[in-house]
């Protein structure tokens, strides 16, 4: 296990690479997901199950009894500023195991944030769902069972070619590792080409540059 955690440190320490690309912005800049956050907004995403407390031990009983009007304040600060205290970059990772009786190198390791800042990344993902313009096939982006979806999409042309007596090919690609080598950089710039404001670029910057966790 220490191999491991020892492993998972170095990659956490290391850069991310460059991409010096200049985004082609497909769409005009959406102010509008810099309006302030209201305590509709928050009340309608707040969760009541129960869910696992980040490094600062806030459960989800603790942030349901802090006041909207107290975390919107908050929340627009940080939107205004395009950053976030130092204290929301800190999360805590665990190690789940893939099989029974593992090695030490059949883990998937999870890390867990403070539910205060999962509050807030919950409203700004709505925002830029119902704002954003996604390719139909991102179902990672959209609320639903987007596997289900794809796996009936799937069915259905397996069956219309079945039922045609046409022959069908088809391919399946993984990228691996593919959450470890995407470049900061790289989301950066992908962000500006779906027309975020600066604000909401610098701070998913500041949030990938700042953050930390503890093993």
């Amino acid at each position: 296990m220490s191999d491991m955690i020892d492993a998972w440190k170095e990659m956490f320490a290391s850069n991310s690479l460059p991409d010096s690309r200049t985004p082609s912005q497909n769409h005009d800049t959406h102010w509008c997901l810099l309006k302030p956050i209201t305590v509709e907004e928050i009340n309608s995403i707040r969760n009541t199950k129960d869910s696992s407390a980040g490094p600062d031990m806030i459960t989800i009983k603790e942030l349901n009894a802090i006041p909207a009007t107290e975390l919107a304040s908050h929340f627009n600060l940080w939107l205004l500023v395009g950053t976030q205290p130092s204290e929301m970059c800190v999360g805590r990772t665990i190690f789940i195991p893939k099989v029974d009786n593992p090695t030490s190198l059949e883990h998937r390791p999870l890390t867990i944030a403070s539910v205060i800042i999962r509050l807030y990344l919950k409203i700004m993902a709505k925002r830029w769902e119902a704002t954003l313009t996604f390719h139909s096939s991102e179902k990672g982006f959209f609320e639903g069972d987007g596997i289900a979806q794809h796996v009936w999409t799937l069915r259905t042309i397996i069956d219309k070619a079945k039922s045609n007596l046409k022959p069908l090919n088809m391919v399946f690609v993984d990228v691996k590792k593919v959450f470890d080598s995407v470049s900061h950089e790289t989301i950066q710039l992908a962000l500006k080409r779906l027309g975020n404001p600066f604000p909401i670029v610098n701070y998913i910057k500041e949030l990938y540059g700042w953050s930390v966790t503890i093993f």
